[in-house]
């Protein structure tokens, strides 16, 4: 049976409370981030590479490591950021989890694994679609060392988010991830991605929408479909019969508005991470980036000497 303390008997609330949805503006507090620091030091690159492309993070600092971006405030409102995560799948004939062929398997992995295996009946429901997030009821320190080593392997060597309005920047180490952060982890059904509706099924898709929901107006723009509706739909899943199951997605749309997207028939259980900010900078760790970039120029600095000279070898 799975034990959940009262503090997060409710996954709604627990959600709300940490506000881990999706936001709007990731993307531009990725632009925003890399503004500041390449005002408070130009002697210095900092180069956009990670967005949606999960094979990068988010700002390359001299060709050299990266700096991960996690949105925790908008507009001085804390707004929560979602972090990484990795796939599990189910071992029907040992009756059991296991980390997916792509995971990040480590201990930390392996530590939340039996947590799910000893929970087995409430988290063998993932395997279904649309199920309800299941959170995780164990000590923040294993989730801080599975984010720390994810990004440990792409290079991210510096966190940059927002506490009180102000930036913060501190090292890539579990310990300042806890420092930093207040972290939660669930557990939820994750579809293989979603595309627009392909124009094959767009018509049967609109005339069953158009019949069940309140549409107050349709577009397009490009292969994108997007409604506009009266009220607020009791279920944004929509399976159209002899067709193909549709996603309502609100993301980056005005108020009522949804974009029509085709929901994968594949997917798999993940258990994905949630950050929300809990503290300022503290001086220290923002004075050790400045050592560490610092260690940076002189390192260009000798470079060119050593490429150049003739009796280095």
């Amino acid at each position: 049976m799975l034990i959940i303390s009262e503090h997060y008997s409710n996954i709604d609330t627990l959600l709300r409370r940490h506000k881990l949805y999706e936001t709007k503006d990731s993307d531009s507090f990725e632009k925003k981030c890399a503004r500041y620091l390449r005002k408070q030091y130009p002697n210095h690159k900092f180069d956009l590479k990670g967005g949606n492309n999960r094979m990068f993070s988010d700002i390359l600092v001299d060709d050299s490591f990266y700096i991960e971006c996690k949105m925790t405030e908008n507009n001085n409102k804390k707004v929560g950021a979602q972090s990484t995560g990795f796939g599990i799948k189910l071992n029907t004939d040992k009756h059991l989890f296991e980390c997916s062929d792509t995971a990040e398997n480590n201990e930390a992995a392996h530590e939340m694994l039996d947590y799910v295996n000893a929970n087995f009946d409430t988290f063998s429901k993932l395997v279904n679609q649309h199920t309800s997030k299941i959170p995780f009821d164990m000590d923040q320190s294993v989730f801080a060392n599975w984010i720390s080593d994810y990004y440990k392997s792409k290079n991210v060597k510096y966190f940059i988010s927002m506490y009180g309005g102000s930036y913060i920047i501190f090292e890539n180490t579990p310990k300042n991830l806890l420092k930093y952060f207040d972290i939660v982890a669930f557990a939820r059904y994750y579809a293989n991605g979603t595309k627009n509706v392909p124009l094959s099924a767009r018509d049967s898709v609109l005339d069953y929408i158009n019949k069940h929901l309140n549409v107050k107006h349709i577009r397009f723009d490009g292969l994108k479909t997007i409604i506009t509706l009266k009220d607020t739909p009791n279920d944004k899943y929509i399976q159209v019969p002899d067709s193909i199951k549709v996603f309502l997605s609100d993301k980056g749309q005005k108020e009522n508005e949804y974009r029509l997207m085709k929901v994968s028939s594949v997917g798999t259980p993940r258990i994905l991470f949630g950050l929300s900010s809990k503290l300022e900078q503290d001086k220290k760790d923002l004075d050790k980036f400045e050592k560490f970039l610092k260690g940076w120029n002189l390192l260009y600095a000798v470079i060119p000497i050593i490429s150049f000279n003739d009796n280095f070898f």
